[in-house]
Formats: structure tokens, C-alpha cells, sequence
């Protein structure tokens, strides 16, 4: 599955309160992080923040995750 389309898959974990986002938010920013060219560690910090605000009911957050990608991917 793509980066794209995993953090996809994130938002519905989110959007459905699903006991396994947080596991499966850390292995999709691990992915990030080993397949992402030009990463800074300011980055890595906007992503992580992504996840965690998509967590708590922040879905603005998806798009954010997803740009994020797009322009480094």
C-alpha cells in the first residue's frame, strides 16, 4: 500500500475511533521517515503532530498528512 493511501487509511482509523490507530500511526511514520527523500527533522515533527491531532478529532489533519507526502514522496 502507498504512503498516500495508508494515511488514508489512517484518517478512517481515526474518523472511527479504532483501538489500533496509534500502533498503526507509529509503523505509517516509521515508513515515512525510511522512504521519504530530503527529510528534516522539523518534518518528521509536522507529521507526528498530524497523527496525533487526526487521534483527537482534528481530521484537517488528513490533509496536512497528505501534503506532506505529496511534496516529499
Amino acid at each position: 500500500m502507498s504512503l498516500p493511501n495508508a494515511a488514508k487509511l489512517l484518517f478512517l482509523m481515526a474518523q472511527a475511533h479504532d483501538r489500533r490507530y496509534a500502533r498503526a500511526a507509529a509503523r505509517w511514520l516509521t515508513r515515512y521517515i525510511s522512504e521519504t527523500r530530503d527529510l528534516t527533522p522539523g518534518l518528521i515533527s509536522d507529521a507526528a503532530e498530524a497523527l496525533a491531532d487526526l487521534e483527537t478529532g482534528d481530521f484537517d489533519a488528513a490533509e496536512r498528512l497528505l501534503a506532506a507526502v505529496k511534496t516529499r514522496g
